[in-house]
């Protein structure tokens, strides 16, 4: 089967992971407070419902051995329990989520990567569509603390002062994507490296703005 690891290679590989991951970081530097804590809600459904889809296939999937398919799915529940608390309001409770979300979701992936039977198209498309939902999930968690902060009294100045440089930035590097898709360049292990370490350039400049 394989691994969540490369299951998370793969998806980094694909120019729409890139896409949604810069739409995400224009749409929380443009969006108030109030429309980060909603994002960050819709995405925490989203997760819940991939994991979910994965929990159902899993307990479908009569090869697994019983002992694994309980502790997949008693963890995929624990990890339902986090994602189903409240609105996070405040970057203490938004990192709070994070920390708790991150380690449920690292169980789950532990036990995944444990069990080495064959399993058909269902699970694996179960496991992509949450590692998916889960990437882009960690993502949302971490903009949205850097928002909270940002917003602190003696930040925002600073945050509106290098508001539409941090938008002109998201921008170049949608360009750049359409320019590997024009040229076809959008697999493979080499674009993954370049546009993570694009994106991290951006992600490092709206970080440095909190304290």
């Amino acid at each position: 089967m394989t691994t969540v690891k490369e299951t998370r290679a793969s998806i980094d590989q694909t120019l729409d992971r890139w896409e949604a991951a810069a739409l995400a970081l224009a749409a929380n530097i443009e969006a108030t407070l109030a429309a980060v804590s909603e994002r960050l809600q819709t995405q925490k459904e989203k997760a819940a419902e991939a994991s979910e889809k994965l929990k159902q296939a899993i307990e479908r999937a009569q090869q697994f051995p019983p002992e694994a398919r309980e502790k997949i799915v008693g963890d995929l529940d624990h990890l339902k329990v986090q994602l189903a608390l409240g609105k996070a309001e405040a970057r203490d409770a938004v990192l709070a989520q994070k920390e708790e979300i991150g380690k449920a979701a690292q169980r789950v992936e532990n036990l995944i990567d444990q069990v080495e039977q064959q399993v058909g198209q269902e699970i694996e498309e179960a496991i992509k569509e949450w590692v998916r939902a889960q990437q882009e999930l960690q993502q949302e968690l971490e903009l949205a603390a850097l928002r909270f902060e940002n917003e602190q009294a003696e930040r925002r100045a600073q945050f509106e002062a290098k508001k539409q440089e941090m938008l002109d930035n998201v921008k170049q590097f949608r360009e750049e994507l359409e320019e590997k898709r024009t040229a076809a360049l959008q697999k493979g292990s080499t674009f993954a490296s370049d546009m993570t370490a694009s994106f991290e350039q951006m992600r490092t400049a709206f970080r440095k703005l909190a304290p």
